[in-house]
């Protein structure tokens, strides 16, 4: 009996410890896992931004592919976001 309930428990955490952004509910190796598992997503979150930002500043260079001078003033934006998550990036490590 003791058996199906701690079961019950673990697989009720289990699968609900990682749609929550607060791991502050939880302790030992399911507090560890929830850290883990925001810190995996909060990465993937600034590894979408970038690839994003990326991609648009692709489409800036290529639209004014024919104007270096106005590619460099409406595109600068980009390189300058892509400049801050790298920096913030650095520093995070």
């Amino acid at each position: 009996m003791r058996l199906i309930v701690l079961l019950m428990f673990v697989s009720t955490v289990g699968c609900t410890y990682g749609q929550s952004s607060d791991c502050s509910s939880y302790v030992g190796d399911f507090a560890i896992q929830c850290q883990a598992y925001q810190q995996r997503k909060a990465d993937t979150e600034v590894r979408q931004e970038t690839a994003n930002l990326l991609k648009a500043y692709r489409l800036c260079l290529q639209k004014y592919e024919n104007d270096p001078a106005k590619a460099k003033e409406n595109c600068s934006v980009y390189t300058q976001a892509l400049h801050e998550i790298e920096i913030k990036d650095l520093t995070q490590k």
